[in-house]
C-alpha cells in the first residue's frame, strides 16, 4: 500500500512539473500578406490619423518606447527613411504605452520630424502585437492597400535603405 501511494504521488509531482514547463500558447503578430488593423488615433500636433488615412500609399508604422535600446537603435532608421521618402509614403511612430508627454520630450531630444502619436494605452499595439508578446520595437511596411509586405522586430536594425527598397524598390 505504502509503495503505490509513493507512486501516486511521485506521478503527481512528475505531472505538475512537466505542466509548470509547458510554454503558455502566445499569438501572432501581425505578418506580410495579413492587413494592417483599423486604427484610430492622435499625433503629437494634434492631428486626426487612422488607418483608413494610410490608404493609397504605402506606409511605415513603427511600434516603439522612448526608454528601449533597440528602439534607439531602429527609430534613426526610420526617421532616415521618411526624410528620404518625402510624401510619396506615409509614416507613424506609434507609442507603446507613454503618455504624449514623454514621448514629445523624446522626439524634441532626438531630433525626429516624422509623425508620432501616444495613445497613452496599448490598445493599437495590441492590434499589432496580437498577444506574440514580440515587444518593442515592431515595424510593418504595408503598400497602398493596407497589405504589410515587410515586417520586422527587435531581433535585427532594419536599415533606412532596406526601408525604401521594401516601399519602392531602390535604395
Amino acid at each position: 500500500m505504502k509503495k503505490t501511494i509513493k507512486t501516486l504521488h511521485l506521478l503527481l509531482c512528475t505531472a505538475l512539473l512537466l505542466a509548470s514547463c509547458v510554454k503558455e500558447e502566445q499569438g501572432t503578430r501581425l505578418q506580410p500578406g495579413d492587413r494592417l488593423p483599423e486604427f484610430k488615433t492622435y499625433t503629437l500636433t494634434g492631428r486626426n490619423v487612422s488607418s483608413a488615412d494610410l490608404a493609397g500609399k504605402p506606409s511605415v508604422i513603427i511600434l516603439f518606447s522612448t526608454t528601449c535600446p533597440d528602439c534607439h537603435r531602429q527609430l534613426p532608421e526610420v526617421e532616415a527613411a521618411y526624410a528620404k521618402a518625402g510624401r510619396d509614403a506615409t509614416f507613424l511612430a506609434i507609442a507603446r504605452d507613454e503618455p504624449a508627454e514623454t514621448v514629445e520630450a523624446f522626439w524634441k531630444k532626438s531630433g525626429y520630424t516624422m509623425p508620432a502619436a501616444a495613445p497613452g494605452n496599448r490598445t493599437i499595439y495590441d492590434l499589432f502585437d496580437r498577444g506574440s508578446k514580440t515587444g518593442v520595437p515592431q515595424v510593418y511596411i504595408s503598400d497602398g492597400q493596407g497589405v504589410i509586405i515587410r515586417t520586422a522586430d527587435d531581433s535585427a536594425v532594419l536599415p533606412s535603405y532596406e526601408i525604401l527598397n521594401s516601399l519602392y524598390g531602390y535604395d
